[in-house]
């Protein structure tokens, strides 16, 4: 099952496909069909305390439905004819690779992995736990601006505070779309399929060669490193926190006893605890 929300062009859009075992009825049981949920809305809806709300919006979506995968981001609102209209929509995702592409239908494949990365990102705990411990996800993306978010029924990913537009000549691989992609792609499915239908006059749409190659626009070329996490972003461990609050009182301290000093003129007991502080916090932060 599959959920995506999005901002869909440009509103938000939630997508998600639900899990079979759940709430699918037996013939698709039989037949192995995807379910497909779609939810859009406008962009405003993120002003003010809206991400938040958007946010919550996704876990009881996800606690409900138990989707196998899905995701939500910035996306493109189908009209009731969307079929033909998609040679303008491949023409916008060449453009905005930060724009998600969202069928109205499924096929097989798409159980066997997940076929959209965005802003958020959420899998079944089945799936997840072939990447190790929430302890690990954190480990492998480390940095503050991803949020790893455990829930119920799996995990939701969330590549930074807002939504990447990730337009072709400036941003065409977002940094913390690509480091999320990078864990996570051993999930995806390796064949998405056709994404549109067969040009009907010329028209370029996309076909099964060209709907794979923009499934994994955020990979990094072949041989290329991972990117590395920035030193100022990455995640404190709790002793780490203990050292630098314990640093930061002493430091407090020292302000404070500066103050009372001052009118005693005692610069050579200022001086020598400013050492001492000084001591404390390179060993805190281990220089």
């Amino acid at each position: 099952a599959q959920i995506s929300f999005w901002l869909a062009y440009m509103h938000l859009l939630l997508m998600l496909c639900p899990n079979t075992k759940f709430l699918t009825p037996p013939s698709e049981q039989v037949h192995q069909s995807i379910t497909i949920v779609r939810l859009y809305l406008p962009i405003n809806e993120l002003k003010g305390a809206g991400k938040q709300n958007f946010e919550t919006l996704i876990f009881s979506l996800c606690n409900i439905l138990r989707p196998l995968h899905g995701a939500a981001g910035l996306g493109i609102q189908h009209s009731y004819e969307w079929e033909n209209y998609q040679h303008i929509e491949y023409e916008l995702i060449q453009e905005y690779r930060g724009v998600d592409l969202c069928s109205p239908s499924g096929n097989k494949k798409w159980r066997t992995g997940y076929t959209n990365l965005n802003w958020y990102t959420y899998l079944a705990h089945h799936w997840v736990s072939k990447l190790g411990t929430t302890e690990d996800l954190l480990t492998q993306l480390d940095d503050v601006r991803i949020g790893v978010l455990p829930y119920e029924w799996g995990t939701i990913f969330r590549a930074g505070n807002w939504p990447a537009l990730g337009k072709a000549t400036i941003d065409p691989r977002p940094e913390l779309y690509v480091m999320v992609n990078e864990v996570l792609k051993p999930l995806r499915v390796n064949n998405i399929g056709s994404l549109h239908y067969g040009s009907i006059a010329g028209e370029i749409r996309l076909n099964e060669r060209t709907s794979n190659q923009w499934m994994r626009r955020f990979d990094l070329p072949k041989d290329s490193p991972k990117p590395k996490p920035s030193p100022f972003f990455r995640r404190v461990s709790m002793e780490e926190q203990q050292r630098l609050d314990a640093s930061k009182q002493m430091f407090d301290a020292f302000l404070n006893r500066n103050s009372d000093d001052k009118s005693n003129n005692s610069q050579a007991n200022r001086q020598r605890f400013l050492l001492d502080t000084l001591d404390a916090l390179s060993a805190a932060i281990g220089t």
